[in-house]
């Protein structure tokens, strides 16, 4: 079975990784959290964030609504530049549409539809 998200830091790029793969719930708040946060001290302030969003609609309406509190404790984790990775597809489009929309006061990030280009944007490439 696929793990619900993943969570990896690269500390010679000062980069975090998070892949959303499968259904999030509420219950899975928490321990995410608590993941991000044990990683996050290990990167510098500023670090770069990547964020790889599903081809479909995997999170909870609940889920949906811890979304801002999640990018809030990023955010004072210390991110610096957010890359969201999207599959071209209608509900690839819907998902970083719902990210877009519950980070707008928090942040801001780019979009792209593939790892490489999230690297080069991060690398100052792009």
């Amino acid at each position: 079975m696929q793990e619900k998200y993943s969570i990896r830091i690269n500390k010679e790029k000062n980069r975090m990784y998070i892949s959303l793969n499968d259904q999030i719930v509420s219950e899975d708040y928490r321990p995410f959290l608590d993941k991000l946060s044990l990683l996050a001290i290990e990167l510098k302030p500023g670090f770069g964030l990547v964020t790889s969003l599903p081809d479909r609609d995997i999170l909870s309406k609940e889920a949906q609504e811890l979304l801002p509190s999640v990018m809030k404790f990023v955010k004072n984790c210390g991110v610096g530049k957010v890359v969201r990775v999207v599959p071209l597809s209608k509900s690839g489009g819907m998902m970083a549409d719902l990210f877009e929309k519950k980070s707008a006061e928090i942040y801001t990030a780019d979009v792209v539809c593939t790892m490489e280009d999230a690297e080069e944007i991060l690398d100052g490439v792009a």
